[in-house]
């Protein structure tokens, strides 16, 4: 999660290096697994987390590796899956410190 004293408003979210993050929500789309890339700003890095849903509800688990802006858009996010589902008019980011 989010870290206390931080503005983590309008798709931007500071995480602690190492600190697990779950993220939740409602997604409404059949039973399944998929990749959420996260790419590092200055480095071009991209990882994948896996997104699981179960009964309409998505959780994805990860924990950046390193220190920096990650950030993921909704064509990373619709790249794995069958239909785009999300839509978002910016990146969503993590700063990790």
């Amino acid at each position: 999660g989010d870290e206390d004293g931080f503005d983590n408003s309008h798709n931007e979210y500071t995480v602690k290096l190492g600190r697990e993050m779950i993220i939740t929500g409602p997604l409404p789309v059949p039973d399944q697994k998929f990749r959420v890339p996260c790419t590092m700003r200055d480095t071009g890095r991209t990882i994948a987390a896996v997104a699981d849903v179960v009964g309409g509800q998505m959780t994805i688990t990860v924990t950046l590796p390193e220190l920096g802006y990650w950030e993921t858009t909704a064509e990373m996010l619709n790249a794995g899956l069958p239909q785009p589902t999300f839509s978002l008019t910016e990146p969503i980011r993590f700063i990790v410190i």
